[in-house]
């Protein structure tokens, strides 16, 4: 019953029962000194003993005495009942004076729906917990706005991302069937366009569902330089076309998720491979906690390098395309480093190259 009471009601009752049991202490207090007043006094009493009518006057004024008592008493309790009633109306009204903010508050709060996520709440011009409640909530209103923006964004990248391999292999049909009797080397070169976008169509898809990945397992320990030849022997067909060399140096144990560590590591040694130039190189070290992959590729211009994990963000898109990349790789391997607590950053310059340093928890 008290929990589901409102903070008002509550508030004023408390007040209320404060109210009534200090009132009550001092008619107490009162009614006890009273009596003292109202007793015959003792000189009185021990007169009584000279003559029977000094007895019976005493025992009249014993008697007027008490009575005076009582009237007293009954006088004190009404005062109290209308003092607590007073009290009591009077902690009813305060506290409604005092929850009005809260009260306005709630209101606010409760007309906030999606649409009006970046209007906050007014902040009273006071410095007390209401203030502070509607600052904690406007900066929380702040955070839920950016992440609603961020999911619109990716929602919207993701079904660009997703239209353009469906777009091209649309297209590729098309061109098949307006041409009656198409060629062996136009069926060919249709079926080789088609089964490339589907297979970037593919790998769109499994990115974008290891992004819902959450990484519950860590008690797997396993050896980063094992894990890294791995990567480069399924990675070795792109390399070794491009003519692009390898150097490891230095090994760690890596504990976590073994499947998604692998993931994230080989999106970026794709990535170096990927931006690299034909016949560059890709340096990868472990010491001191570190893991640092360093190539002799391109680079990211220095207004782009804080951005480059962000999920679908690509510096050239048309050349991302043209490679291959969606975007997502690099947003996908920091959301797993940041699962297992790895600390993941970029340093990079124009034309010289580009290097990740992957810190380990201590």
């Amino acid at each position: 019953m008290w929990n589901k009471a409102s903070l008002r009601a509550r508030v004023a009752a408390l007040a209320a029962l404060v109210c009534i049991a200090v009132c009550g202490l001092l008619v107490g207090a009162l009614v006890h000194s009273a009596g003292d007043t109202f007793r015959p006094g003792a000189g009185e009493q021990g007169e009584v003993t000279a003559g029977g009518m000094a007895a019976d006057l005493y025992r009249l004024a014993a008697a007027a005495a008490q009575q005076e008592r009582r009237a007293f008493a009954r006088q004190s309790l009404i005062w109290l009942a209308a003092a607590a009633a007073i009290g009591a109306g009077a902690a009813w009204f305060l506290a409604r004076q005092a929850i009005r903010p809260v009260s306005e508050l709630s209101r606010r709060i409760e007309s906030i729906d999606v649409n009006n996520l970046a209007e906050p709440v007014p902040v009273p011009g006071s410095r007390d917990e209401v203030a502070r409640l509607a600052r904690s909530f406007n900066n929380l209103l702040g955070k839920l706005h950016d992440a609603f923006e961020a999911q619109k964004r990716f929602v919207q990248n993701a079904a660009h991302e997703l239209k353009t391999p469906v777009t091209a292999i649309l297209a590729n049909i098309e061109v098949l069937e307006l041409d009656e009797e198409p060629s062996i080397e136009d069926c060919r070169e249709a079926i080789r366009a088609i089964k490339e976008n589907a297979w970037r169509m593919s790998a769109l898809v499994e990115d974008l569902l290891m992004f819902n990945v959450q990484c519950r397992e860590f008690c797997a320990r396993f050896s980063f330089r094992q894990l890294v030849e791995e990567i480069r022997a399924e990675l070795a067909t792109e390399s070794d076309k491009r003519g692009i060399v390898f150097a490891v140096s230095g090994d760690t144990e890596l504990v976590g998720n073994r499947a998604l560590l692998k993931r994230a590591f080989r999106n970026i040694i794709h990535n170096s491979i990927r931006y690299n130039r034909d016949g560059g190189r890709i340096d990868i070290s472990c010491r001191d906690g570190q893991i640092v992959v360093a190539d002799t590729g391109i680079g990211i211009p220095a207004p782009h390098v804080d951005k480059v994990f962000e999920p679908f963000y690509c510096v050239d898109a048309s050349r991302s395309r043209q490679l291959g990349g969606s975007g997502l790789g690099l947003a996908l391997a920091k959301q797993i480093f940041d699962q297992h607590k790895y600390k993941v950053e970029v340093r990079s310059a124009e034309a010289q190259g580009t290097l990740f340093i992957i810190s380990l928890p201590t």
